[in-house]
């Protein structure tokens, strides 16, 4: 497989944020370079971050570096990740286990709609011990260290998932 093609492939929300140095409108664009201002906005307020970036100098146009992105907050930086899952199309999103703090909020009322709006179009596979999150699942796989991996629908691996946690 051909390594860009496959990432065009993937939408991808990690536990450990990658940002470069440029402004956020120029990192949130490496997802989907053609997005427009007002998508980008969409994006942000579906991530829950409008605000939080409006009150930065320069907004969507603050420049961040490797080394200043970790003087953002770390709940932006988890929804300026989220944002860029917005943005992107790609028929297969990952999303590697986001914090309680943001699931329990809006952005993540936000990310179970959008999941709910795009079950059946794409796949997601999601790192999560979330109740909510497993219950929206086709197929939920439970890997435990040592162990090999339980597979089932969410009727019947909610009582071993929920254990596990």
């Amino acid at each position: 497989l051909n390594p860009a093609s496959l990432r065009k492939q993937i939408a991808y929300v990690p536990q450990q944020y990658d940002f470069f140095e440029g402004s956020i409108i120029d990192n949130l664009r490496l997802c989907n370079p053609i997005a427009t201002e007002e998508e980008i906005r969409i994006a942000l307020d579906l991530a829950v971050a409008s605000e939080e970036i409006a009150r930065l100098p320069d907004g969507i146009h603050t420049c961040i570096t490797r080394y200043s992105v970790n003087a953002l907050p770390a709940n932006l930086t988890l929804r300026l990740s989220l944002a860029r899952l917005y943005l992107h199309t790609a028929p297969i999103l990952l999303i590697d286990e986001i914090s309680n703090t943001i699931l329990s909020g809006r952005a993540g009322k936000n990310l179970k709609d959008y999941l709910a709006r795009n079950k059946g179009n794409r796949t997601c596979i999601m790192v999560t011990y979330r109740e909510d999150f497993l219950k929206m699942a086709d197929t939920i796989v439970l890997m435990q260290r040592g162990q090999s991996p339980v597979v089932g629908s969410p009727d019947t691996m909610m009582n071993i998932v929920l254990e596990a946690a």
